[in-house]
This record gives structure tokens, C-alpha cells and sequence, in this order.
């Protein structure tokens, strides 16, 4: 007896060691984040965005330019990069990678500031790959400020625009490989997401539908008329059709570069039809 209560009493040792250790790397790694993350927003409160962009992700630093990090933050409240309060953090394993989002607030003059940052471990250590302000919304962005006075597209042009977000998302579901989509959406869709995410996105959706995982042969209705909001932004709606489904799908498209992008796209599941 007494020699099996020595065991139990080194294995709970050893199991308050594991717990230790996990409660000290998960203090750690919070660190992590938020070191990166203030280095990353002290740099740019300084007025240093190139310094800022060379500390940042490689995908950050392909897809924004000096200008456009600028052109950002002088459409946000002024606020003290360096005292931001970090609130929480989640971390996942992606396609890409091991990402993580930091969420923070900031006091600003108009009231609080809420701040999304998300990184990506690289080389081992954490690194901004996006930045995004939830109350500042695509209204306020120089982004939509380009989509409103643009000229929405007509007729055939409506389904050429459609067919070519849909025929890159259809690859992306035959091939894994969700680049493609990724590299021509809008620029607020690249800084905030990444073509892991794309994949965790549509696979999830082809596991519970797995007819639609040959959506590549399906038939494309796309409708004629689109909806054109007041910050100009197109919404284009149509559906995939297969011999027994209909899967509807909708498109954001914001003008940039001179030219309609992607910044947001859904498909729903088939609805029983009332008998």
C-alpha cells in the first residue's frame, strides 16, 4: 500500500508540474503577442510605417504599401498606440500556419477604440499580418469612397464578374488551394484574412454539403439586376444549380485599382422546398 500511494504522489507531482508548465507557455505566448503587436503599433503611432510593414508578416508586406497602412489609420480616431489595453486572445492552427487575433481597446476623444490585430507565427516568432478597427466599418474607408463614384457594371458585364469570383472559388474547392480567390479580393479582405482561412471557411461548408464539393460542373444562374448600396458597394446573387440542389450564393463587390473586387462572398445551404 504504501508503495502505491508513493507512485500517486509522484504522479500528482508531476501532473502540477504540467500544469505549471502549460500555465507558463500560455503566459508566454500572451506575451509574445502583445510584444509584437506594440512594436508593430508604436511604429506606426511614430509616423514610421515603412519600419512597421518590414517587422510585419510576409503576406502583409506583398499585398500594403506604405500608403495605404497610412491612408488606414488617418481614417481612425486618434488614439496612444503605446497604452493599448489587450483584453484577450485566440490562437489556431490554420493551412498557413499557427495564427493568432489579439483584440484591444483604446480611450480615444469620440470614446473607446476597439482594435483587431491578427498575427502569424513566422520563424518563430509572432508577426502583424492584419489590422482591423470593428466600429470604423467599410463606410469610413477610402476603399468604398472609390466604389461610390464608380459606374456599377451592366448586363453581360454583371455575369463576367460573377463567373470569375465563382470559377477561382470552384478551384479553390476542386484544388485545396484557395490563393488564387485570395490574391483577387479587395485589400480589406487581405489584411484581415488569408487563404487558410478561405479553405477552413469552404470546407466546413462542403463537409455538411458534400454535393457541393463538385460545384465546379454545376450550372451558374446569375441574376440581372444587382443591389447597389448608398456606399456604393454591388451586391451580386445568383445560384449554383445541380440535379437536386439549388445552392444560392451572394457577392460584395467594393471598386479599387480600378476595378470591381471581391470583399465578401457566402453561399447557403439548400432549403426544403414546402411540400
Amino acid at each position: 500500500m504504501a508503495k502505491l500511494e508513493k507512485k500517486l504522489s509522484i504522479f500528482g507531482g508531476l501532473i502540477g508540474l504540467g500544469i505549471v508548465a502549460l500555465i507558463f507557455l500560455t503566459v508566454h505566448t500572451t506575451n509574445q503577442l502583445k510584444t509584437s503587436a506594440g512594436e508593430f503599433l508604436a511604429l506606426v503611432g511614430q509616423g514610421q510605417f515603412e519600419q512597421a510593414i518590414e517587422i510585419a508578416a510576409g503576406n502583409f508586406q506583398e499585398i500594403i504599401s506604405v500608403e495605404q497602412l497610412e491612408n488606414l489609420l488617418t481614417e481612425v480616431p486618434e488614439f496612444d498606440t503605446e497604452n493599448v489595453k489587450w483584453t484577450d486572445h485566440k490562437i489556431q492552427k490554420t493551412e498557413d500556419g499557427t495564427e493568432a487575433v489579439l483584440y484591444g481597446v483604446s480611450q480615444t476623444e469620440e470614446g473607446e477604440l476597439t482594435i483587431k490585430l491578427f498575427l502569424k507565427k513566422e520563424e518563430g516568432e509572432w508577426k502583424v499580418m492584419g489590422v482591423f478597427f470593428p466600429e470604423i466599418g467599410w463606410e469610413q474607408t477610402s476603399f468604398l469612397e472609390e466604389s461610390a463614384n464608380a459606374i456599377p457594371p451592366e448586363g453581360e458585364e454583371i455575369f463576367v464578374l460573377a463567373k470569375k469570383t465563382l470559377d477561382l472559388l470552384t478551384a479553390g474547392i476542386d484544388s485545396g488551394d484557395y490563393t488564387a480567390l485570395y490574391k483577387a479580393a479587395a485589400e480589406p479582405v487581405k489584411i484581415t484574412s488569408s487563404p487558410g482561412k478561405f479553405k477552413e471557411v469552404f470546407d466546413a461548408f462542403v463537409d455538411v454539403n458534400p454535393e457541393f464539393a463538385d460545384a465546379s460542373v454545376m450550372q451558374i444562374e446569375v441574376d440581372e439586376k444587382l443591389a447597389v448600396a448608398e456606399n456604393g458597394v454591388i451586391t451580386i446573387t445568383g445560384r449554383f444549380i445541380s440535379e437536386d440542389e439549388k445552392y444560392e450564393f451572394e457577392i460584395e463587390y467594393g471598386f479599387t485599382e480600378g476595378e470591381w473586387k471581391m470583399f465578401h462572398a457566402s453561399v447557403k445551404e439548400p432549403v426544403a422546398e414546402a411540400l
